[in-house]
């Protein structure tokens, strides 16, 4: 159900929000576990903000439109068709690049990492879509597959156009999270949108309870 001016956050039953808010926890705690095993470092990850979002609404939650990202990509199919994306801008990705222990970005950012840190933040993506992916499966009883990761790099707005470009004209609806790594004692924001199709969309919210 949208709100009143038809835009915006979608309105949901405190049951839906529960179960959303779960999602992410349940999601977030198995990258959690995967990301300490990896690296053996001292990881965290915040209870993730988790609220389903017209498109138009995702940018001004994520920042500037023109700032360089990377994002893993990876396509659903089965009861949710549809694309989930982790997307991390340069501190984070730093800060997993020197867990991992293959070095910090160069100074032009992702345009200029080298294959073996291209690597390491497709497998932290691939992690965190089928810990998310995962977690949904689990809580709605829904069937859910994901296909081999993809990473691309450019421009947050860009990025965004993906999803947009593939669905639009059935669904401009998503699933947003945010969640806080805190990796070593310090805090960065990571990013996870799912854009499901419109059935999927229905039946998903379907899975979750009345509204």
């Amino acid at each position: 159900m949208r709100n009143e001016d038809g835009r915006g956050a979608i309105a949901m039953s405190d049951h839906q929000n529960d179960v959303l808010r779960e999602m992410g926890n349940i999601g977030s705690g198995h990258v959690l576990t995967a990301l300490s095993q990896m690296t053996k470092r001292e990881f965290s990850i915040s209870a993730p903000d988790a609220e389903f979002l017209d498109y138009e609404e995702l940018p001004a939650k994520m920042g500037d439109a023109e700032d360089a990202r990377a994002a893993v990509t990876v396509d659903l199919s089965g009861d949710i068709e549809g694309i989930f994306m982790f997307i991390a801008d340069r501190s984070l990705a730093d800060a997993l690049l020197s867990s991992l222990g293959v070095g910090l970005a160069a100074p032009e950012f992702f345009y200029e990492m080298e294959p073996m840190q291209r690597s390491a933040l497709l497998e932290v993506g691939n992690i965190v879509a089928n810990s998310y992916v995962t977690a949904i499966c689990g809580l709605t009883g829904l069937s859910v597959s994901s296909s081999v990761p993809a990473m691309s790099v450019d421009m947050l707005g860009a990025l965004l156009n993906l999803p947009v470009l593939r669905y639009a004209v059935t669904e401009s609806r998503m699933i947003y999270m945010r969640s806080a790594f805190c990796i070593d004692g310090e805090e960065f924001n990571g990013n996870v949108v799912l854009f499901p199709d419109h059935p999927s969309l229905e039946r998903l919210m379907a899975s979750v309870g009345p509204n």
